[in-house]
């Protein structure tokens, strides 16, 4: 292995010390076989403190990608350069930890700070220590959830998981419990308590869950779904000593206050448009009356918009730092401190409205405490320090696919770059629509579903990752290395984790886990947030339209997901992953319920086989040629390169050979028919991305060439294609997305020559046609920066460079007369039979009562 250099800036003018930071890296297939020899050193040659966690393996067992989690020190403005090596020498812990399963708790040594925490009591800390001769006290957080009916509930811990690894950086403890007060539960909850070695530092994620259903009825999924949880506020609390000191600034650049009595509540976004319609509540109400914050001492009120608070408390045994990180931008949130008790309100009662947790709905907050004297301990998490690999070395770990500073048309490059330098950037469109508050952070404004527009507010419409902008501004993150890129990812990873995904498993199978639809076309969100469908809708919609519905095939989108997980470690987005593979697997392939089975023969196998007609020799095919299908594969691709198991392989392959052939008539399949059959361009995409994966194993075996032949042939037709709005007749609505979504074609050309499959000229001109059809027309568009647009060119930057990487030890395809899936009714019926037979042996009452409840209750 050769040594890697990753690069680290400091440029906030706050000295780090021991500052936590991690980054994912990748390796090359066979690179790397033993994690625990990595060794990272700093400018000086000296060795720092290193913790790995392999999060990928390749196929013959070799490490993948490998979390690195380290403590940086690094001057203020400053630069550094530091090296990751392999060395046999073992790497020296100072991190400690022992369980004490009598007493069930954990004994945590991190050098600076000393404590024990209880693992039967949630976020209870006895014994600490911190530095040699301090005193050792105790620390309680109690924490509140006070519900509709003003019953308090408190947490109940019913699992504590230890990480297994003493590392040398980190070590975590996950909480998971419910919410109980004497009679009742409420809401689930999730939280991971983090120690670091070298420091007193404590990092918490809390995550509160809504575990159960929406009722959704009519497919309708507003705000007051009898699904929802209602609650006042959900406080955490800390019982302070008496004569116990304050002080709080409300950003970094803030003069610190100290006082007997102190709140700050941030019970707006402090922007212009605070009262935006994004913020109604189920009554249809905005209950937002007040811009930004309010800062209350024993003897001021003052105000502003936005505050990042830091807060600092001193006994006479300790000192503790306190920080909530992203506090206004998840409003509304609040500071207290009275009669020697402090508290953080995640939920804050003063807001005076309540707090509604849709069924499957989470929110997760993340806050830190540090057990230190310096009050400005803390200002490093106003801009954490990043490692950064070289754009050269994701290149030569096969990272992702098609990385390069920039494309072949140097415009779709400017184009992108619009996401984060325009004059409608990603950022500015938030402040649009005040896409702030705890529930609508991180998401997108929708902002092309509101080109037609009229009205004094601006139309509020919700992406939900559409086209994966995750994977695309994780893309740009990595060619760029701009920390804007960065913050975006983070941001909508987070959103989509906790909003996006219907995170229940009472509902439907077809629903539960799946990744909710972006908002309804053209269509103000009102009351269904960021759920698609709204009652609203069935008064206002378009022609053609019918309103109702939830998660779909159509709409998943899990590679941002996946690559998110492999640069961050966030074990959240590598369950979304497997969930969302679990979830699209059902939506096809069903339940194994028999009464689902016999009804979905009934609407629609015997149809699609009565259809067949034998004198223009139609051929069957089991998957439709569809965006679904390909979101299918590409889903269940993502879950291979997480795990590596080749029976999903296998199964990717059955789908694609029961989708497309190398040799049917494509005159069949009616591709002139644009509004009903223009997404076979993305089924074609996840065929180029499972060649992608089978090249990079070195598979390269008939199910290679199958699907090399399957390009090949509607190759064929795209050579005499032109752009969709040279037809603006066949399209419903012709506007600029159309001119983006041709970016796809030249995608798929490109591969015909990367994988030799067609490497001629004609090939390579018609690519370049669509690649400058499409940065020269959406350049002269004044519709170049919605977000819809940069989406889809993000999703897609740099696949016009693929013949860079041409594929030249791989021979040209050769056509093979491959038989053609029989179309004879009399065999599709038989077939149909040997199926019902099938699932008469895995016939189980259970799933076909679930199945059947739904139905008789919607």
């Amino acid at each position: 292995m050769q040594r890697i250099s990753l690069s680290v800036q400091e440029r906030s003018g706050i000295s780090r010390v021991n500052e936590p930071s991690s980054v994912g890296i990748p390796f090359a297939i066979g690179k790397l076989h033993d994690e625990s020899l990595l060794h990272l050193e700093d400018p000086n040659g000296n060795d720092l403190p290193l913790q790995t966690n392999v999060l990928s393996y390749w196929p013959d067992r070799s490490v993948r990608w490998v979390l690195i989690s380290t403590l940086l020190s690094v001057p203020e403005n400053s630069n550094q350069t530091l090296t990751l090596r392999l060395d046999s020498r073992p790497r020296i812990s100072r991190l400690f930890v022992t369980e004490d399963p009598l007493n069930s708790s954990i004994r945590i040594d991190s050098q600076d700070l000393k404590a024990t925490l209880s693992c039967s009591n949630f976020l209870s800390f006895r014994n600490i220590q911190s530095g040699e001769n301090s005193t050792a006290h105790n620390l309680d957080l109690s924490t509140q959830l006070i519900d509709a009916n003003d019953i308090c509930f408190t947490p109940t811990v019913t699992e504590a998981i230890s990480s297994p690894n003493n590392g040398d950086v980190t070590h975590s403890t996950i909480y998971k419990g419910s919410f109980k007060s004497e009679n009742s539960q409420n809401l689930n909850f999730r939280s991971q308590v983090e120690f670091f070695s070298r420091t007193s530092l404590v990092k918490i994620s809390f995550t509160i869950h809504n575990p159960k259903p929406s009722r959704h009825p009519g497919g309708i999924w507003d705000l007051g779904d009898p699904g929802s949880k209602l609650f006042k506020s959900l406080t955490l609390k800390f019982s302070l000593p008496s004569q116990s000191r304050i002080a709080l600034k409300q950003d970094i650049n803030g003069a610190w206050i100290e006082d007997s009595r102190i709140s700050l509540s941030q019970l707006s976004s402090g922007g212009e448009n605070f009262t935006s319609n994004v913020h109604k509540n189920a009554k249809g109400v905005v209950p937002i009356t007040h811009k930004g914050y309010r800062l209350e001492t024993s003897t001021n009120t003052t105000e502003g918009f936005r505050a990042s608070p830091f807060a600092h408390i001193e006994t006479e045994k300790s000192a503790i730092n306190l920080f909530v990180e992203k506090f206004w931008q998840n409003f509304p949130k609040a500071f207290n401190f009275e009669k020697n008790q402090f508290s953080i309100e995640l939920f804050p009662e003063a807001f005076g409205d309540l707090f509604e947790l849709q069924g499957g709905e989470s929110k997760t907050h993340t806050l830190y405490l540090n057990f230190d004297s310096n009050k400005d301990s803390l200002n490093w998490l106003s801009d954490p320090l990043q490692l950064k690999l070289p754009l050269s070395y994701y290149q030569s770990a096969t990272a992702l696919p098609w990385l390069q500073h920039h494309s072949t048309d140097l415009k779709i490059d400017s184009l992108i770059e619009n996401g984060i330098k325009g004059p409608r950037n990603f950022f500015h469109k938030r402040e649009t629509i005040d896409e702030f508050g705890w529930r609508n952070f991180g998401d997108l404004y929708a902002d092309h579903e509101a080109i037609d527009h009229t009205g004094t507010k601006p139309l509020v419409s919700h992406y939900n990752n559409q086209y994966d902008p995750l994977y695309g501004f994780l893309r740009q993150y990595i060619i760029t290395g701009d920390n804007r890129w960065y913050e975006l990812m983070i941001d909508l990873a987070n959103h989509i984790l906790d909003i996006d995904i219907y995170n229940t498993s009472l509902d439907r199978d077809e629903y539960n886990f799946g990744l909710f639809w972006h908002t309804d076309h053209y269509l103000d969100a009102d009351t269904c947030t960021h759920r698609t469908f709204s009652h609203s809708h069935a008064a206002e919609s378009y022609d053609g339209h019918s309103t109702g519905g939830g998660p779909g095939t159509e709409h998943c989108y899990t590679s941002g997901l996946l690559y998110y997980y492999l640069i961050t470690g966030d074990i959240r987005a590598k369950r979304a992953v497997e969930k969302l593979a679990e979830w699209i697997t059902i939506s096809f392939e069903g339940t194994g319920s028999i009464v689902e089975q016999l009804y979905k023969i009934k609407t629609k196998e015997l149809s699609r086989i009565d259809s067949v007609s034998t004198k223009n020799n139609a051929f069957y095919f089991e998957y439709p040629l569809t965006r679904g299908t390909g979101n299918y594969i590409s889903t269940l691709l993502d879950l291979f390169i997480l795990h590596g198991d080749d029976r999903v392989l296998a199964n990717v392959e059955q789908i694609i050979q029961k989708t497309s052939h190398p040799n049917e008539d494509l005159a069949n399949r009616d591709l002139e028919n644009i509004e009903d059959t223009w997404s076979y361009t993305i089924f074609l995409q996840s065929v180029i991305k499972y060649l992608q994966v089978k090249a990079s194993t070195g598979k390269l075996d008939s199910n290679f060439e199958y699907a090399r032949g399957v390009l090949k042939n509607f190759g064929g037709i795209l050579l005499n294609d032109t752009p969709y709005l040279s037809k603006p007749e066949n399209l419903e609505f012709p506007n600029a997305t159309w001119i983006a979504q041709d970016i796809r074609k030249a995608a798929i050309l490109n591969a015909l020559i990367q994988y030799n499959i067609d490497p001629s000229e004609d090939v390579a001109a018609k690519a370049n046609y669509f690649s400058k059809y499409c940065g020269d027309e959406l350049s002269n568009s004044d519709q170049k920066e919605l977000t819809r647009i940069l989406a889809i060119l993000m999703q897609n930057h740099g696949a016009n460079v693929a013949r860079d990487n041409a594929m030249s030890n791989l021979p040209e395809y050769k056509e093979t007369k491959l038989p053609l899936p029989s179309a004879r009714k009399p065999f599709l019926y038989l077939k149909l039979l040997w199926r019902l037979i099938r699932i008469l042996t895995r016939f189980s009452p259970k799933a076909d009562y679930k199945w059947l409840k739904f139905r008789i209750s919607a």
